[in-house]
């Protein structure tokens, strides 16, 4: 167990005054820690129980406050105002984020005279940014918490939060002390998923206008942009980045292999819907922009062409695109079932009789 010099780790905070480009962050960091109590607490020294308690993590986390914030806190097994009565005269707990920065830290320190905050992220290697800046710890009996900007927490798809602590007397090394450290299982933000989309190919009419609303969901609930790529290009067709909705009219016919691309603003994941857009000319009965010999529902507008049943018929044909309900299909069923029964029935009486007709062979010769 690694036990910090704690001038070293105030310095660490406050060499670097550049602040950079932060980059998008995390729109989640949740992450929780349960450490039994002495399961990794190392012991240097002789120290009293109340330096051991004041070390040894309970458990902790990090919690998202609002869209700007991370609120970091750690439970220990015993209070660090026990350990000073005791004559503890250093301290410090760290939270760290890992993957991917090894640089990612936000701390308390005492010295045994004063109390020092800070926090700092380096996401360079990565394409992010890095920041650092002063921070207010608050102390409650057992418990420490601090809220950190939402840009600690990067902007990379997996996270797992850790927590280093120390209690000890003064000197370098420490001849007494005791430390503890906790890490929490990772905090992943998973990609968005494209809820809908046109079949594998639609036809559209020349000269007539296209559109469909594309939706998809993210399980954090992060904000998310549209992208559409065409092969051949079609700069006629656009999306709406941040609606998802697709438009455009084919000036000609032709066909484009389509691409369509959500991407989530946070972390980059991705999800697509490919399909085939053909244009040509011809009949558009109910003008949304389908042609009737594709149009599943030919007279009735729905350029999306939904068929939540797979029957080939669009929805609005169907109604509500479902199977008939339960009190229409029973009146059906006892029908079929009376005529395959009656059916049967009159084919067995006609067996039957029929067999009473065949008469018997007649007698062979006798011997």
């Amino acid at each position: 167990m690694r036990v910090w010099v704690l001038s070293a780790v105030v310095s660490l905070f406050f060499v670097a005054g550049i602040v950079l480009d932060a980059g998008p962050a995390r729109a989640t960091f949740v992450v929780s820690i349960n450490d039994p109590a002495g399961d990794l607490l190392i012991i240097q020294g002789n120290p009293p129980q109340s330096w051991r308690s004041a070390a040894d993590i309970l458990s902790g986390g990090s919690t998202l406050s609002g869209a700007t914030g991370i609120v970091l806190r750690a439970t220990f097994a015993g209070s660090l105002s026990s350990a000073v009565a005791d004559g503890a005269t250093d301290a410090g707990y760290i939270f760290y984020a890992r993957p991917p920065s090894t640089v990612t830290t936000a701390a308390y320190v005492w010295d045994g005279v004063s109390y020092a905050g800070a926090y700092w992220y380096d996401y360079t290697a990565s394409g992010g940014g890095q920041a650092g800046g002063l921070l207010t710890w608050t102390v409650t009996g057992n418990e420490i918490s601090a809220e950190v900007p939402i840009a600690w927490g990067g902007n990379e798809a997996t996270f797992a939060l850790g927590i280093n602590s120390m209690v000890a007397c003064a000197g370098s090394p420490p001849a007494d002390g005791a430390a503890d450290q906790a890490v929490g299982t990772a905090s992943t933000n998973d990609p968005p998923t494209i809820t809908n989309g046109p079949p594998g190919t639609m036809s559209v009419a020349v000269g007539s206008p296209y559109t469909y609303d594309f939706n998809a969901a993210d399980p954090e609930g992060n904000a998310l942009t549209w992208s559409v790529s065409a092969v051949p290009a079609a700069s006629w067709l656009t999306i709406n980045s941040g609606t998802g909705v697709l438009t455009g009219t084919p000036p000609s016919a032709g066909s484009w292999a389509l691409t369509i691309t959500v991407r989530d603003t946070v972390g980059g994941g991705t999800d697509t819907h490919s399909f085939t857009l053909t244009a040509a000319t011809g009949s558009d009965s109910d003008g949304d922009g389908i042609l009737d010999t594709s149009d599943n529902c030919p007279n009735t507008a729905n350029p999306g062409q939904a068929d939540a049943d797979g029957d080939g018929v669009g929805d609005v044909c169907e109604g509500s695109g479902t199977s008939p309900p339960s009190d229409l299909l029973l009146p059906v069923l006892i029908v079929v079932v009376i005529a395959v029964v009656a059916s049967g029935a009159l084919i067995a009486v006609r067996v039957r009789r029929k067999r009473q007709q065949i008469p018997p062979p007649p007698p062979g010769p006798t011997t």
